[in-house]
């Protein structure tokens, strides 16, 4: 399991800028929205678009909906907004289409395999 906030982020002139939301999210239950800029997640400063990793290192082992504090700037304000903290599967699950034409199972096996067919 992993955390996860909900939420995406890019960079700027100005800082960590959230580009969206996902509205069931932790993030998005907390009231965060698109266009605040991120700058902590508890005490995790957050200054450039490499925190992810940093994030899930020190909440690896949060309990799902641990209490968290989401700062964030809107517009002049600093908000410090309460959330939770949400554990998702980590893993990424891939599988084969039983439907998948020909030429779809030869792309896959190639990619696969490291192949390619002429």
């Amino acid at each position: 399991m992993a955390p996860r906030l909900g939420i995406t982020t890019t960079q700027d002139e100005r800082g960590i800028l959230i580009s969206a939301v996902d509205s069931g999210s932790s993030a998005g239950l907390a009231g965060v929205r698109p266009g605040d800029y991120l700058l902590a997640i508890n005490d995790l400063a957050v200054s450039d678009q490499s925190f992810g990793p940093r994030f899930r290192e020190i909440f690896a082992t949060a309990r799902d909906g641990q209490p968290i504090k989401i700062s964030v700037l809107r517009g002049p304000q600093t908000l410090a907004l309460n959330a939770v903290i949400r554990m998702v599967p980590s893993g990424v699950a891939v599988s084969a289409d039983p439907a998948a034409s020909a030429k779809a199972v030869r792309i896959r096996n190639g990619i696969l395999r490291g192949t390619t067919d002429q």
